[in-house]
């Protein structure tokens, strides 16, 4: 089991360690459409990414050979004035992940190139970083992008990620994103969302839906602010239900951390986790094994403290529970774990009992899922 490490916060201490990452340019669309005007027949749509787990040399030598063979850029396509300026604008505009470095893991294929948008297109099986170089006029395109094992002595070569639009952090850390930070999210059936993802505990790819850290965000909101979603990516936040709904439609794990004034970290992982729709009260399912140095306490044997089931429920309704403990939750009598309560205060009440029966002692608090 790969080493766990502590989750990923973001305050203003650790922005600068944790940046928040631009979203790169879409050149899988860029190569759709290029691929169009140069085979007007062909469906560049349908083209697949082998996922990230499975990036050895020997599966990969496999596959080039099953690849078509990428070719120069047409006369038809070199005299065609829009990819002409699409050409020259993504020479000025696009930001490299390195440069003057050239790639040699995970090569996919090289090939003679017009232009770095032409490149890009080739960039579409097996493909998830590619490096243009323009006074060769070469491509090369790579699995990923293996920053650390670029040899210093490519001169003019600039390397791109490819973007996608990944549904949640696991799919991020499958094509190569593998630095903790802010991302941008695109669940299906749901808005675009930023989140912290960490690509580091426990293999990584965890989409962390709560996050806490110095109490500087209220977490005594409506029903509304939990639906939707409150707080900032680089700060502290609650991702929104109606977001955690749309990404637990598959199974899900959920890590949970909890880290002391003391410095102690402290974590409990669950084996299922996923909440229903706002029509049933985003109902909690989490069950399968649990493990980790805080004890299960979120489903115990009582079945007046076991939390699967549970309605989600804010201060304003008729919870008693939500009430009087000033938090969005998934009560039951009311409960033996709860994250959401006032930070720092006495008055946050069990977070997980009998382990921690105040929040004074809590540090920060991350809640994370992961597909699989």
């Amino acid at each position: 089991m790969p080493k766990r490490k502590h989750p990923v916060e973001t305050s203003e201490g650790t922005r600068a360690k944790h940046k928040t990452h631009a979203e790169p340019i879409d050149y899988q669309r860029l190569a759709q459409e290029i691929v169009k005007l140069q085979k007007p027949n062909s469906d560049a749509s349908s083209s697949t990414v082998v996922p990230l787990e499975n990036a050895a040399s020997a599966t990969y030598a496999n596959t080039v050979n099953e690849l078509p063979a990428p070719t120069t850029a047409s006369s038809s396509m070199q005299d065609n004035p829009i990819l002409s300026v699409v050409s020259q604008l993504l020479e000025n505009t696009a930001i490299p992940e390195v440069e003057n470095k050239i790639g040699t893991s995970y090569l996919v294929q090289e090939a003679k190139a017009s232009s770095l948008s032409f490149c890009g297109s080739l960039c579409i099986n097996n493909c998830n970083c590619f490096g243009y170089n323009r006074l060769q006029k070469q491509c090369r395109l790579h699995v990923i992008c293996d920053v650390g094992n670029m040899s210093d002595t490519g001169a003019g070569w600039r390397y791109y990620r490819v973007s996608r639009k990944a549904e949640d952090c696991l799919a991020l850390y499958q094509a190569g994103h593998t630095c903790s930070g802010v991302y941008t999210l695109h669940p299906a059936g749901g808005a675009n969302t930023d989140v912290v993802c960490d690509m580091e505990t426990m293999g990584g790819g965890w989409t962390v839906i709560q996050n806490r850290f110095d109490g500087s965000e209220n977490f005594n909101r409506n029903w509304a602010d939990y639906k939707n979603g409150f707080g900032l990516a680089v700060g502290e936040y609650w991702i929104g239900n109606d977001a955690i709904h749309n990404l637990t439609q598959a199974n899900n794990s959920l890590y949970i951390s909890i880290t002391l004034t003391n410095g102690t970290t402290l974590y409990e992982l669950y084996e299922l986790f996923r909440i229903s729709n706002e029509q049933d009260n985003y109902r909690l399912s989490i069950g399968g094994t649990a493990s980790g140095t805080l004890g299960n306490r979120m489903t115990p044997n009582s079945a007046t403290d076991n939390l699967n089931g549970r309605e989600f429920s804010t201060s304003e309704g008729s919870n008693s529970c939500a009430q009087n403990h000033k938090g969005g939750w998934w009560y039951n009598g009311c409960y033996d774990a709860y994250l959401n309560g006032l930070f720092g205060s006495s008055d946050w009440v069990q977070p997980w009992y009998p382990l921690l029966t105040t929040g004074k002692s809590i540090q920060k608090t991350a809640m994370m899922i992961r597909r699989g």
